[in-house]
C-alpha cells in the first residue's frame, strides 16, 4: 500500500504504513540528540585543556616572581651601598637588591652649596661738576677685554651695556649665571658643590679688575682670585648609620 505524506499541526507525517505513524520532526530531534551527544565528549575535554592552561599560566606567574627572588639572591652583594645624585645640590639614597637588609639612619648635617661672588659697588663716580650718578644695566662697560670664566673665553666690547654682558654669560655656557642686586652684579655657579667653584681669569686690561670681582694675586691654577666672595663651594655633609660623607 502506498503512503500519503501530510503536514499536520506543524509535522510531517507518514501515513498508510500500517497502524505506524511516523513523525518525521521526532526523528530529526532524535538525529539531532545523537550529534550532540558525540560532540559532548569533544566540549568536555576542550573545556578540561582551557581550564588546565588557565592553570599552568598561573603556575607559571607565580613562579615566575619565586624565580626573580633567587636570580636576585645570586647577584646580592653585601657591602654594595649606592647613592646618587638626583639633581644637582641633592643627595638621593636609594636602596635595591644589592643592599643590606636592615634600618639605615641618614642625618644630612650639611646641604651642598653654589659658589656665589660679587662685584665692587658699580655706582659710577660724581660727575666734574659734582653730580651724584646713578648705576644702570644701560651703562657702557667702556674697554674691550677677552676674560675667562671657568676656562672659557667672555669678550666684551666698549660699547656694550651691563646688560648685554648679563645676558651674553646667562645665555651661554659658561657655568655660570649673572644677576643684579642695587649696583652690584652677582655670579652664580650653576651646579652646587666644590665641583662647581667659579674660576675667573682676568683680560689684559683688566675689566674684571675694575669692576671688583677677583684681584691682580694668583691662584696656583693661574686664575685670579675672587675679590669678594658671597657663598663658598661647599660639598654637602651627611651621616648614614654613623658613617660621614660628602657628596
Amino acid at each position: 500500500m502506498a503512503g500519503t505524506i501530510s503536514d499536520y499541526g506543524g509535522r510531517q507525517q507518514i501515513w498508510n504504513l500500517g497502524n505506524n505513524i511516523i513523525d518525521t520532526k521526532k526523528l530529526v530531534d532524535l538525529e539531532l540528540q545523537a550529534l550532540e551527544m558525540k560532540k559532548s565528549p569533544y566540549t568536555t575535554q576542550k573545556q578540561t585543556l582551557t581550564n588546565e592552561k588557565n592553570v599552568y599560566a598561573s603556575m607559571k606567574k607565580e613562579f615566575g616572581n619565586l624565580v626573580q627572588v633567587f636570580k636576585d639572591l645570586s647577584a646580592f652583594k653585601g657591602d654594595e651601598k649606592k647613592i646618587t645624585l638626583s639633581k644637582d645640590g641633592f643627595m638621593k639614597a636609594q636602596a635595591d637588591a644589592a643592599a643590606i637588609p636592615g634600618t639605615y639612619t641618614i642625618t644630612v648635617e650639611r646641604v651642598a652649596e653654589r659658589h656665589q661672588i660679587t662685584t665692587a659697588p658699580l655706582t659710577p663716580s660724581k660727575t666734574p661738576e659734582g653730580m651724584e650718578q646713578k648705576f644702570s644695566l644701560d651703562l657702557k662697560l667702556g674697554v674691550d677685554d677677552v676674560f675667562q670664566i671657568n676656562g672659557k673665553e667672555v669678550k666684551i666690547s666698549k660699547d656694550m651695556t651691563y646688560k648685554d654682558l648679563v645676558n651674553k654669560i646667562n645665555n651661554g655656557n659658561f657655568g655660570a649665571s649673572v644677576y643684579t642686586l642695587g649696583d652690584q652684579l652677582f655670579f652664580t655657579s650653576t651646579t652646587a658643590g666644590e665641583a662647581g667653584e667659579l674660576k675667573l681669569t682676568d683680560g689684559a686690561n683688566g675689566f674684571l679688575q675694575n669692576i671688583g670681582l677677583v684681584t691682580s694675586a694668583k691662584n696656583p691654577d693661574g686664575t685670579n682670585v675672587v675679590a669678594h666672595q658671597v657663598t663658598g663651594a661647599i660639598n654637602a655633609e651627611y651621616t648614614i648609620n654613623g658613617i660621614k660623607g660628602t657628596i
